[in-house]
């Protein structure tokens, strides 16, 4: 039962949310079109992690060529983990696809947002899969598709690269800016 009324809370804040990076942007922002959040400073991590990780902002571009809406929001993943591609489901004829972050388990932003590039790699390998419409359905795409976690749940080596490039990216980025 809360786990039905957790997916109806995510599916109403997916109808009223505003996108990602600025909290009064255009529904036609390049950027944030598809990536959305209702958490300012989520928001921020994805408007920095664009501005300085070419990776993160290729992730972004391929999202907002798809057919799909991915929400990113805080909260807790199982097994503890600092972030989790959680669903998908279907609106009509797109695909609403939903990221966890536990804001609260990263110490650095750069692991914050090396993170939310880990997840949006998740999600661009379901975008590219047509077929993948229900919580379900992704489940047995990652059987097939990634490898068993330690954490418990699944994993893909693509995902582990991007979220090291993202971060390898934003720490460089911050470095050559005194940042």
């Amino acid at each position: 039962m809360a786990k039905a009324a957790r997916k109806a809370a995510w599916l109403l804040a997916a109808m009223t949310i505003v996108p990602a990076a600025r909290v009064h942007a255009a529904q036609d922002d390049p950027l944030t079109r598809r990536v959305r959040t209702p958490n300012p400073q989520i928001a921020a991590m994805i408007e920095r992690a664009a501005e300085s990780s070419a990776t993160f902002r290729a992730m972004v571009d391929q999202i907002n060529t798809s057919d799909s809406i991915v929400f990113v929001a805080d909260g807790h993943c199982q097994n503890h983990q600092a972030a989790c591609f959680t669903a998908t489901q279907m609106a009509g004829s797109q695909r609403m696809l939903f990221v966890t972050v536990d804001l609260s388990k990263h110490h650095h932003d750069c692991d914050t947002m090396a993170s939310i590039g880990h997840e949006l790699r998740h999600t661009l390998e379901v975008i590219a899969d047509p077929s993948v419409t229900t919580p379900a359905l992704q489940y047995f795409f990652y059987r097939s598709k990634g490898f068993h976690a330690n954490a418990g749940g699944f994993e893909t080596q693509a995902a582990m690269e991007a979220g090291t490039e993202v971060r390898d990216e934003v720490q460089h980025f911050m470095k050559a800016r005194g940042l």
